[in-house]
């Protein structure tokens, strides 16, 4: 009985640790994500309570689906905000970013610079989100290059092209083929 005691009681120290362990963890990623939801207030100008609220409860919905942390999509999702993205585009770009970045494509604050940056240049009229995820995630897949190389050029890029009449997947194929 006496074994049994103390076996127990080295069981419940251990978890009794563990949840410690994972409370600290929680804690400090909610302070990231809440961090994050400053700057977009404080840094982007983005003072609406409501809009806010649904940035924070797109964050804890797409983390877990994704598989992605919730302190790195804030972090992208200051990102989104600081490019001009807004209300349901914004979410709907940190969605895409979510999803290429589960699927190994990288940094996240690099692949949503990468959407963000192709949806400005074109218009959600022309393309939204997932359209320009599809079309980066196929520009990486095909050429030789990562996305955190590829996002910086597109910022470059997408803008003259776009006001040329070039759409974003001939630049994508371009990209991807020159590389």
């Amino acid at each position: 009985i006496n074994r049994i005691m103390r076996a127990a009681t080295q069981a419940t120290v251990a978890l009794g640790g563990a949840m410690g362990i994972i409370s600290a963890q929680s804690l400090r990623m909610s302070a990231d994500v809440e961090r994050s939801i400053q700057m977009i207030e404080g840094l982007v100008g983005i003072f609406d309570p409501t809009q806010l609220q649904s940035f924070k409860d797109a964050i804890a919905e797409i983390a877990p689906a994704t598989g992605q942390s919730a302190a790195e999509l804030a972090k992208a999702m200051f990102f989104i905000t600081s490019a001009g993205a807004r209300g349901s585009t914004a979410i709907e770009i940190l969605d895409s970013t979510a999803r290429l970045g589960a699927a190994g494509l990288g940094d996240l604050s690099e692949i949503a610079r990468g959407i963000v940056s192709a949806v400005n240049a074109y218009g959600e009229s022309q393309l939204n989100a997932a359209q320009a995820a599809d079309i980066f995630a196929n520009t990486v897949r095909l050429g030789n290059l990562e996305a955190t190389t590829l996002a910086p050029v597109l910022g470059h890029v997408i803008p003259i092209a776009s006001q040329m009449g070039v759409s974003f997947d001939q630049v994508g194929g371009a990209l991807a083929g020159m590389t």
